[in-house]
């Protein structure tokens, strides 16, 4: 039998009178709350059910202690069914003997209550909880739900293992989360604010989904740790475990950290393939004393420098693709020599899961873009892969400038892909060899190797392998200077006679979805836009371009859009290092000065109080760097 609730004002759960059966429902029993509205339903003891559901579309319904922190708990012997509508828990306890499902429904834990799974999250529906303990009693397994943790929130497995299913997503934003016990996720685990992870106990972690450190601070202790998913790191994750196994993807972001402090090194390749976008690496091995550290302070470990599959080499045969080299063919060496082939480094690299792109994807250089036939044909190489170029200082002896100091948005560009497939030719010695035609550098390894699918090991753990340094290398490295601005010079000048030109308006606009609002007036630099009433987000659009790529002596790889240097909405200033301004915009610059400025990327997004009325936008907009060059043709 089943009971309903039928006081649509909420009530006492013990009141006869609030129940359709004229009864309180007893052990026996199952409940259904099935009405719209918002309601508290308050418990003065504890009380025990077959089954609960939530069936009313729009209700929210807040079960609660009749008394504040009054322990009282609300046993489950069957399932928590979230059919619709949105259960609130504030205090005591709920003890779900077999499940808790829903498509549809929700349920919001707060105020220090806690809620024990028996057989975990099967039937979806979303779950956010703080100030609460969620406890998964055995071996649990969460379906496609979504589970978001709010501050002083904590995530247990019990005796058992619980598993994030491939639909779930557990999200941890609040200030001292704690995840607990041996997991395994096959769903998404993301962190967005302070999470301990096992703080008291070392526990097992196996991760085949994806482990994001969105932002905040992470620190987890295991016994063992297996990677065979996907880990990126935006903040800080600092991992201490017995063992650590790296089988899938490890990327760190820019100003992010990775700290693996381990019991024991990893076996031959167990540190896998950890993608240093620009952040701090730190590994510790406790029963060696081994120590590294990538961080620019220390030795930094950067991207390697490759060629893209297709790249065709010089060799004492001819041209050869480079992905066809072999160990051992001798390849012609740009001094007049040859030399034999050591190694061919490989990568395969999703540029659209890496988290900044421009670290990793391709720079083409056009066909004939230095001088006619040089290069052949367009060259693809990666950022930071270096072209010799004489010194005229040194009397034409060789430099190294990596290709992304050459950029100019007409010859030489950056060109988005979904994958790039890369290639790299160590030689006995670094030296300069030949890519369709043009003078760039061998292979030197400066504690990269272990970047490259085929490896073999993270070596720069073992002492048997010692990486060179840029004291090992052929030419100097240069990325400015008076002789790479002669050369972005010269390339610019090239480019024109080629039939590139400048492109001058950088059109800033804005977006409201699929709708374009222009400036109703411009006075100088100030725009003027009349935004629709209800607006409370929109997008600063414009060209945008790299100010290296216009300014030779400018060495700023930022792709830059407008710079802005004030906003006023309905007559109100708007902080330009406010909360409103968000994605799309650089952080802000020039505090020391009378008039700060910020940067868009060319999509900037801005969020405003929205308002009944139509209302007046206006933006001071200092400088653009449209910096698209195109073909006057």
């Amino acid at each position: 039998m089943t009971a309903s609730w039928i006081s649509p004002q909420g009530g006492n759960w013990l009141t006869p009178a609030n129940w359709s059966s004229g009864g309180v429902p007893s052990s026996g029993q199952s409940a259904t709350i099935g009405l719209s509205g918002c309601y508290l339903v308050s418990l003065e003891q504890s009380a025990t059910l077959a089954s609960l559901t939530l069936d009313a579309a729009g209700a929210t319904v807040l079960l609660a202690p009749a008394f504040p922190l009054a322990n009282v708990t609300l046993d489950l012997a069957g399932s928590l069914d979230l059919a619709a509508g949105t259960l609130m828990l504030a205090g005591g306890e709920m003890p779900v003997a077999t499940a808790l499902g829903g498509s549809a429904g929700a349920t919001e834990i707060t105020t220090y209550a806690a809620l024990d799974l028996g057989a975990g999250l099967i039937g979806g529906g979303a779950l956010d909880a703080a100030f609460a303990v969620i406890t998964a009693t055995g071996n649990e397994a969460f379906g496609p739900a979504q589970i978001t943790l709010g501050d002083q929130a904590a995530l247990l497995a019990g005796a058992g293992t619980l598993t994030l299913g491939a639909g779930a997503t557990v999200t941890l934003g609040g200030v001292g989360d704690v995840l607990g016990g041996n997991l395994v996720n096959d769903g998404t685990l993301a962190f967005t604010g302070t999470t301990e992870i096992n703080p008291y106990g070392a526990a097992d972690f196996t991760n085949t989904g994806t482990l994001a450190v969105v932002s905040g601070t992470v620190a987890g202790n295991f016994a063992d740790f297996v990677n065979q998913g996907e880990i990126t790191v935006a903040g800080t994750l600092t991992l201490d475990a017995g063992s650590f196994t790296n089988q899938g993807e490890v990327v760190i972001a820019p100003g992010a950290a990775l700290t693996l402090d381990l019991a024991t090194a990893p076996a031959p390749g167990g540190l896998g393939v950890i993608d240093n976008a620009g952040g701090k690496v730190s590994v510790v091995i406790a029963d060696s004393g081994t120590a590294l550290d990538s961080s620019p302070a220390a030795a930094a470990i950067p991207p390697p420098a490759c060629f893209l599959a297709g790249t065709r080499i010089a060799t004492a045969t001819g041209e050869i693709a480079v992905e066809c080299l072999r160990p051992g063919q001798l390849v012609a060496t740009a001094r007049g020599g040859l030399a034999p082939v050591v190694w061919i480094g490989e990568r395969r690299i999703d540029c659209r899961r890496h988290p900044q792109a421009s670290e990793v994807e391709p720079v083409r250089i056009l066909a004939d873009a230095f001088a006619p036939g040089l290069p052949r044909r367009d060259l693809w190489l990666s950022p930071d892969h270096a072209i010799a170029i004489p010194s005229e200082a040194a009397g034409g002896a060789p430099l190294l400038v990596p290709a992304k100091c050459l950029l100019n948005g007409a010859t030489v560009v950056q060109e988005r892909v979904a994958t790039a497939w890369y290639f790299h030719v160590e030689l006995p010695c670094h030296d300069i060899i030949r890519a369709e035609g043009l003078a760039v550098e061998s292979y030197l390894d400066t504690g990269n190797r272990g970047d490259f699918a085929n490896a073999g090991s993270v070596t720069t753990l073992y002492p048997d392998f010692v990486p060179k340094t840029w004291a090992h290398s052929c030419a100097p490295l240069v990325h400015q200077g008076a002789a790479v601005t002669r050369l972005r010079r010269r390339l610019l000048a090239r480019a024109e006679t080629l039939g590139w030109q400048p492109r001058v308006a950088a059109d800033p606009h804005l977006r409201i979805g699929a709708r374009v609002l222009r400036p109703a007036a411009q006075q100088g630099a100030l725009l003027r836009f009349l935004v629709p009433a209800g607006t409370a987000r929109l997008t600063l659009a414009s060209r945008a371009g790299v100010a290296l790529e216009t300014t030779p002596a400018r060495l700023d790889y930022r792709r830059l859009g407008v710079r802005l240097g004030g906003a006023v909405f309905d007559g109100r200033p708007i902080p330009l290092d406010g909360p409103a301004f968000g994605a799309g915009f650089y952080p802000l610059e020039g505090r020391d000065t009378a008039r700060p400025w910020r940067w868009s990327d060319g999509a900037g997004e801005l969020a405003l109080p929205p308002r009944r009325h139509r209302a007046v936008l206006d933006l001071l907009v200092l400088d653009a760097i449209p910096g698209h060059r195109r073909s006057a043709a």
